[in-house]
């Protein structure tokens, strides 16, 4: 297959993928026609249900339709019409989709998003009036190989800011790829196509209904959770597409398994990397959260800054990290056993000694059954703390950097089990020697504490250079 022809694969209904992938064999030499005569009868129907525009060229057609290139007559002025394909009336969600690209275009009222004029149904006949772009689609400058990396670096942060205002409004596009974003004359950017977009906040029957919970999209520019979690796709979906159509503009290429980083495969420097990169990450929690931060990293780039680390920037909008609650739980169950049982191992230990006579043969005391008992439930609270600890840790790790208290689930996690090794070790030391100060164990357990002190530091910054790095 030519490269045009795999450039040309995305957006088109079946029998243009074929064709695609054939090139001009057909096997079917009525299917021309058929499309001709087809493309006649919506020219017919819209001369009728639609008197006042005036055609003048076939700009496109794919899976949601034809678009029309046309005059309104009484207001004079160019515009681009959009009708409902013939072949698409028999689905059952078509027209719900068709009227929610019309609702989220007509809430979006920004100079780099294609605005929306009128929108219309009747019956199966669904039309959206917009506002027609003079230009070519950004599908057209990459084919072209027109397209330098300054030149990209000036088109994204206008593409951000109409994916931010969109999101800002909850309207999510969730089809970000270049044959929807149209370039005019001026070099002005404009985004179309809002067909796909996710209403956030959109009551669950409603969703339903629209067919939310299928997986839509371009597959070569759809975030991972597109595919495997489609209901719970956000706005960062949004950033990944961004991403990859960034990628695109800088190589000529898509990024798809294994890639090389774009100064890699182009003239772009080496500090864009680690911009597009972060808009590419798998997890949605480690990427840009909002499109306006790709712009403010471009420009810190542009001033000749190093943009800061992920983790240290403020995030405009966004809420503020949040301390992990199972964090802060498990460290408090530490507190609640920790002296009691500091206190029940000293005692134990003393009672053992005390009252274990020459001939070895233990005799318990009231007081050693009590210590015991004591130990016994600090140890229940231990093991509690240490499970929600390591739940904590799992937690902040996937969240990062959303969720902070890593030292406090360290501790949570890891106190118990410190503690539990360190009386092991002080039951066999104090008993081999037999020992009956009772000061003697808490002496002993000192450097034992520090060396625990010691590891927990260790463990803490070994795991929030793991979460950097992941």
């Amino acid at each position: 297959m030519s490269d045009d022809a795999k450039e040309g694969i995305e957006g088109l209904e079946p029998r243009e993928l074929l064709r695609a992938t054939l090139g001009d064999v057909s096997d079917d030499p009525g299917a021309a026609e058929r499309e001709a005569e087809e493309e006649r009868r919506v020219r017919a129907e819209i001369h009728e249900r639609l008197p006042d525009l005036e055609l003048k060229e076939l700009l496109g057609r794919g899976g949601m339709g034809y678009v029309y290139r046309a005059r309104q007559r009484k207001l004079d002025r160019e515009v681009a019409l959009k009708v409902v394909a013939p072949e698409a009336e028999q689905q059952a969600d078509f027209a719900e989709r068709f009227a929610r690209e019309a609702q989220a275009l007509a809430r979006l009222n920004h100079p780099n998003i294609v605005a929306v004029y009128d929108y219309g149904q009747d019956g199966s006949f669904c039309w959206l009036l917009m506002e027609y772009v003079d230009g070519s689609s950004l599908r057209d400058v990459i084919r072209a190989g027109k397209l330098e990396p300054v030149e990209a670096l000036a088109l994204v942060p206008k593409i951000c800011d109409a994916l931010q205002f969109a999101h800002d409004r909850g309207v999510v596009h969730r089809d970000v790829k270049p044959e929807n974003i149209l370039l005019d004359g001026e070099g002005g950017v404009k985004i179309a196509d809002f067909g796909l977009a996710k209403l956030v906040g959109t009551p669950t029957a409603l969703v339903n209904l629209t067919g939310s919970q299928q997986v839509l999209g371009t597959f070569r520019y759809m975030a991972p959770e597109q595919l495997d979690r489609p209901l719970a796709v956000d706005h960062r979906a949004d950033i990944y597409s961004l991403g990859v159509v960034f990628y695109e503009m800088l190589t000529g290429e898509i990024p798809m398994g294994r890639f090389d980083a774009p100064s890699l495969r182009s003239a772009a420097s080496p500090e864009v990397d680690d911009v597009v990169l972060r808009a590419l990450e798998k997890e949605p929690e480690r990427r840009y959260q909002r499109a306006s931060e790709v712009t403010s990293d471009l420009e810190s780039l542009e001033r000749g800054e190093r943009p800061p680390p992920a983790d240290s920037r403020p995030t405009e909008g966004e809420p503020a990290p949040k301390l992990s609650i199972l964090a802060v739980v498990s460290a408090a169950i530490v507190g609640v056993w920790l002296l009691p049982f500091l206190t029940a191992v000293v005692l134990l230990l003393a009672k053992v000694s005390e009252e274990t006579p020459p001939s070895g043969e233990l005799r318990p005391s009231i007081a050693l059954m009590i210590a015991l008992i004591f130990g016994v439930l600090c140890l229940a609270l231990m093991i509690t703390g240490s499970a929600l600890g390591f739940r904590a840790l799992d937690g902040i790790r996937r969240a990062w950097p959303r969720l902070y208290g890593a030292g406090w689930a360290v501790l949570g996690a890891w106190a118990g089990i410190l503690l539990v090794a360190n009386t092991v070790i002080l039951a066999v030391t104090v008993g081999s020697s037999n020992v009956v100060d009772p000061r003697a164990p808490l002496g002993a357990m000192l450097p034992l504490l520090a060396i625990d002190v010691g590891f927990l530091v260790w463990y803490r910054r070994r795991f929030l250079k793991r979460c950097g790095a992941e």
